[in-house]
């Protein structure tokens, strides 16, 4: 007999498990399982690095994930658009330019909200 799944133990595990759901849902289905888990990990360390009181940048990202900056963009672009993250234009340290800061989604009742809607049109 299969064992039915457990409910999450704290907000923060019910948080993750609305934004695993949103992902592998809201997705579109051709997108292969390897990019998913990308969209969920990058998520997972955005969550990790505002919890720490770190900035949440696509070069920090990049540095800790070792994917390319141009394809983490890419990522948290699709997790705007699900409605997981938000994005924030901040000034650069070295005053040149600006970096995008990412915040993930923390309103509980926005994110279950999120798990019912359709996959997202992501263009080619």
């Amino acid at each position: 007999m299969a064992k039915s799944p457990q409910p999450p133990e704290s907000v923060s595990a019910l948080q993750l498990q609305c934004a695993q759901m949103r992902i592998r849902d809201g997705l579109p289905p051709s997108m292969p399982a390897k990019v998913r888990t990308h969209h969920f990990g990058v998520y997972t360390i955005i969550r990790m690095l505002r919890a720490t009181g770190q900035a949440a940048t696509t070069k920090s990202l990049s540095d800790l994930t070792g994917i390319y900056a141009s394809h983490i963009a890419k990522i948290c672009k699709n997790l705007t658009r699900l409605g997981l993250i938000h994005r924030t234009v901040i000034v650069a340290s070295h005053g040149k330019g600006h970096l995008h800061n990412y915040e993930p989604e923390t309103d509980l009742q926005h994110l279950t909200w999120l798990t019912q809607q359709p996959p997202i049109v992501l263009p080619d």
